[in-house]
């Protein structure tokens, strides 16, 4: 989009580049996108990840930003408890520490990683194992005896549990890191003025003071850190994550889906009437009570049986959902396949293959009224209507002369590749779950019909009882965690839903103090007997809370769909021939948006009479361009993610001296 048109001679200034130069490029295409300026501000990526207590260098852990500042182990064993998790351990991926003598250490001073800035980031992922309650500091920076509340790091206070946390330092403010992964109320600051102690080193979990004493030490499981020389943003934090892939780690501990399962009506006995768990922790989930066709099994039917009588003239065969004709056996125009239908006011869909020589499926309406129906090969919906009193049989036939056929008429769920629960007596259980104190569970469920009142069990259920589980997820008026309840309308339509300790599809919940057991129930309110009338795809559990960002991360890693249909992340990618002041968006990039949503870029330049020349974008349709007098207004509708957005500024040419001008020509040829 052109705002003013120049000529090629036009002269400009070639400080291509210059917003940019010393800053890392993107390392691959194939990687996930990272704002150059948050690369370049990394100071320390460690991560333990693929190291064994075998590697000649298991004392080191490389930093992938800085190689001259590895992080160093102390006093290891490299043993159980003191050492990397086997690769069959849940701990896999860490480094354990013994809590005695065990410290994992920078190689240089905090001072040294800042580089002058007057501010920092610091953030690790780890599992607490044994940590004195009130007394673990992780992400410490403390050198001095003497400068209790003056020192930064994070008090944790629960173990058994995984988080992503830390903090940031600006303006001698400490602002806690707790909202990505984990229980938020887990950690709490312990910081002041951050200059006392720059000279230390960063430790991982406990310090070492100026008399060269190891202090408050705990055994925890460690996975990486990460530190910048600036304040992160949150959406920063996510592109870190995304772009070192360092949520590697996380597994959920079910995992069952029912289309990569390949369970039907009719082979669901070779898997034991299971859902398998494909987390590879075996927690199959066993149904019960299953009648494996109607709407009771893998699909919604509006119908219970099909069944070729002999009475009939054709031979064949039939399934829960199939009616395959092989041979006319007598000249006629009302041969049919008898199907009895429990909810006949209900579209059936089917579809008909094998018709030839001018022959129909022939379907009857057995209404008392109304015209009957033929259909061709293809696929057909109908509704069927029988009155009261009338024979529920005979509605489907071939017309057609004498003579041998081969046709299939195959019936078309409402609810495909979904696990349907007819709400009366059907439900899903396993033991052998791990004990909660932090969860998130997510699933694709809809609840049938559209009613509230049809999700009376809950989709899912862990614990005995709603009110002394971990969680009850999407019952019908209320989600509840650890026993506690919060009233939300249930949305019955199909989407992946979520519920985590303190949030549900991104409403705050309450939070109870019930104790969880091993037990975890789909569409049954587990030992009160209340079930559900759902269609559930897939369902997956992990122990830690997780923000949208790792959840998304989940559905993208096992193929499982999107939190964000008929969406698109704003991801703005700016490249300019030419510096400018700021840059502002009327959404924050990392949200996601509706496709087609209009956007607005505000471009401030360095001087008022520079002009914003050109705007190029691969993922925005309807481009205006506005402004003047430096700043400069682009909108637009937004298409696809991520948007490129090329800008060309001209500057004020009488600034220039003749040493330093170019030809637009060279200009945009460099860029």
């Amino acid at each position: 989009m052109m705002l003013n048109k120049v000529s090629l001679n036009t002269i400009g200034l070639n400080r291509i580049g210059l917003n940019r130069i010393g800053k890392p490029s993107r390392a691959s295409s194939d990687r996930p996108y990272i704002d150059p300026e948050v690369l370049a501000s990394l100071k320390a990526v460690c991560i333990c990840y693929g190291k064994s207590n075998d590697d000649p260098d298991r004392a080191v852990v490389k930093n992938l930003v800085d190689p001259d500042n590895p992080f160093v182990i102390s006093n290891a064993a490299y043993t159980e408890g003191s050492g990397y998790a086997d690769k069959d351990s849940p701990y896999y991926g860490a480094f354990v520490t013994d809590g005695v003598d065990d410290l994992i250490t920078s190689t240089k001073t905090v001072q040294e990683m800042l580089r002058g800035s007057s501010e920092y980031t610091a953030l690790s992922m780890i599992h607490h194992i044994d940590v004195p309650e009130g007394n673990i500091h992780s992400n410490t920076v403390r050198i001095k005896l003497g400068s209790w509340g003056t020192s930064n790091g994070i008090t944790s206070f629960s173990n058994n549990k995984t988080g992503i946390y830390g903090y940031t330092v600006k303006n001698q403010n400490i602002t806690v890191i707790n909202n990505i992964l984990g229980d938020k109320n887990d950690y709490g600051i312990r910081g002041g003025d951050y200059t006392s102690n720059l000279e230390a080193k960063f430790s991982v979990v406990g310090w070492i003071g100026e008399d060269d004493i190891l202090r408050e030490t705990a055994s925890i499981a460690w996975y990486w850190t990460i530190i910048a020389n600036k304040v992160l943003t949150t959406d920063e934090i996510n592109q870190v994550i995304a772009y070192f892939n360092l949520d590697r780690t996380l597994n959920p501990d079910i995992l069952c889906n029912v289309k990569k399962q390949g369970i039907t009506n009719e082979n669901h006995a070779e898997f034991g009437d299971k859902l398998i768990d494909f987390s590879g922790n075996g927690r199959d989930i066993q149904l019960n009570n299953l009648a494996w066709k109607g709407d009771s099994g893998i699909g919604k039917y509006n119908f219970s049986n099909i069944n070729i009588i002999a009475s009939n003239r054709f031979e064949g065969a039939v399934t829960t959902n199939k009616c395959h004709f092989t041979k006319k056996l007598i000249n006629t125009t009302s041969n049919f396949c008898d199907l009895l239908v429990i909810s006949p006011n209900e579209p059936i869909k089917f579809k008909v293959s094998g018709l030839s020589d001018g022959r129909k499926l022939f379907v009857a309406n057995k209404s008392g009224s109304g015209s009957n129906y033929n259909f061709d090969n293809g696929e057909h919906e109908v509704s069927l209507s029988f009155a009261e009193g009338v024979g529920q049989n005979n509605p489907f036939g071939v017309t057609g002369d004498i003579g041998d056929i081969d046709v299939t008429v195959e019936f078309i769920p409402s609810h495909a590749g979904a696990l349907c629960l007819d709400g009366v007596n059907d439900f899903g259980k396993v033991t052998g779950m791990p004990i909660y104190k932090d969860y998130t569970v997510v699933a694709d469920r809809e609840i049938i019909d559209g009613l509230a009142e049809n999700a009376d069990g809950g989709v899912a259920l862990k614990g005995s009882r709603y009110l002394t589980g971990a969680f009850c997820f999407d019952c019908k008026d209320a989600a509840f965690s650890f026993g506690t309840p919060k009233m939300i309308p249930l949305d019955t339509k199909r989407f992946i839903s979520y519920q985590s300790k303190y949030v549900s599809n991104g409403i705050s919940i309450n939070i109870g103090t019930a104790t969880d057991n091993d037990e975890l129930w789909i569409g049954r309110l587990g030992n009160d007997k209340r079930y559900s009338k759902i269609a559930i795809r897939f369902l997956m559990s992990f122990p830690y809370s997780m923000s949208e960002f790792l959840i998304e991360r989940q559905l993208k890693k096992h193929k499982l769909g999107t939190l964000y249909p008929d969406m698109v992340e704003f991801r703005p990618i700016v490249k300019s021939n030419l510096p400018y002041s700021s840059i502002s968006y009327s959404v924050n990039p990392g949200e996601y948006i509706s496709v087609d949503s209009m956007v607005t870029i505000t471009v401030t330049l360095p001087n008022t009479s520079d002009k914003l020349m050109e705007v190029s974008w691969n993922a925005i349709s309807d481009i205006s361009i506005s402004g003047d007098n430096g700043v400069y207004e682009i909108t637009g509708k937004v298409g696809k993610s991520p948007q490129k957005i090329n800008m060309i500024i001209s500057i004020y040419l009488t600034m220039l001296s003749n040493s330093t001008l170019i030809s637009n020509e060279t200009l945009i040829k460099n860029e």
